[in-house]
């Protein structure tokens, strides 16, 4: 951690079982982060504390903080905490599935994923006041992945993967291509939009 940031970097892991971090959020002013082995654990200001009850594979892909709840998952379920404390699965119907990640527009949870028997990749939506997941309306691209990066900024989704990427605000009713010209290298890892 950083106090000031970035000039100076002190080891911030008391209480960690797992060090291999997959991804960290906040909730408030609490901060939880997801292990590769070890489940999800939150910070109580010098000490995470393991936090995994009703969390059944302890290999968190990704998190995300909603209005109202964080959500986390795993390569098979989806899980859900409305009080920190405990987890619930809110997983959709998918056969032969791996669920990669989840991002949040407000309290819509947006989850990408793959079929992995036919290597059709999807991309689904569920509004927490509801909890039923649906198929966003087209996909980004038809294209050779395993899977959709998906990426939220203000209401708008962005799914990318190797070169490509590309945006919706309409849940996919209509896709905008944004990559990259092809004169430059991309092999898209990561990004993020600063307004």
């Amino acid at each position: 951690i950083s106090k000031n940031k970035g000039l100076n970097w002190e080891s911030y892991n008391s209480g960690l079982n797992d060090l291999n971090i997959t991804n960290l959020d906040y909730i408030d002013t609490i901060f939880i982060c997801g292990t590769f082995s070890d489940g999800i654990y939150y910070n109580n200001g010098s000490d995470w504390i393991k936090n995994s009850n009703g969390i059944i594979c302890s290999s968190i892909w990704s998190m995300t903080t909603t209005k109202r709840a964080i959500v986390a998952n795993d390569n098979d379920y989806v899980y859900i905490s409305n009080n920190g404390i405990s987890w619930n699965n809110i997983s959709p119907s998918v056969d032969d599935h791996f669920f990669y990640s989840v991002v949040s527009i407000g309290d819509t949870v947006f989850l990408s994923g793959e079929i992995k028997s036919i290597l059709q990749r999807f991309i689904k939506y569920c509004s927490l006041s509801s909890d039923l997941w649906y198929d966003i309306g087209n996909k980004p691209y038809e294209y050779e992945a395993n899977f959709y990066n998906i990426y939220t900024d203000s209401n708008i989704l962005y799914a990318y993967f190797d070169d490509k990427i590309s945006y919706t605000d309409n849940l996919g009713e209509k896709w905008i291509d944004i990559s990259l010209p092809e004169e430059y290298c991309n092999n898209i890892q990561s990004f993020f939009i600063h307004n």
